[in-house]
């Protein structure tokens, strides 16, 4: 398998497609819950990606933030193309 189709299948491979029930509420499938660590008791962060969401517990997004720097997200500002956009 080339090397960007199996990134795709790794980054892509665990979305679920879910729609709203009649009270207008997502149901998050047990797997994932499971997978993210998500329980009643927990909080959750809703992060907006394009035309997606991601729900993370808010524990394991609080860690998973704290390796981000002003340096490193510039690093990947450039990676993706947008540094030239950012910098002006």
């Amino acid at each position: 398998m080339e090397r960007s189709a199996a990134f795709l299948q790794r980054v892509l491979g665990g979305r679920t497609i879910v729609k709203l029930d009649p009270q207008s509420r997502l149901a998050i499938p047990k797997h994932l819950r499971e997978w993210a660590k998500i329980t009643p008791s927990h909080s959750v962060v809703i992060i907006g990606q394009g035309q997606k969401l991601e729900i993370w517990e808010k524990d394991i997004w609080d860690e998973y933030n704290t390796q981000f720097t002003s340096d490193n997200m510039f690093g990947a500002t450039e990676a993706v193309g947008l540094s030239e956009v950012i910098s002006g």
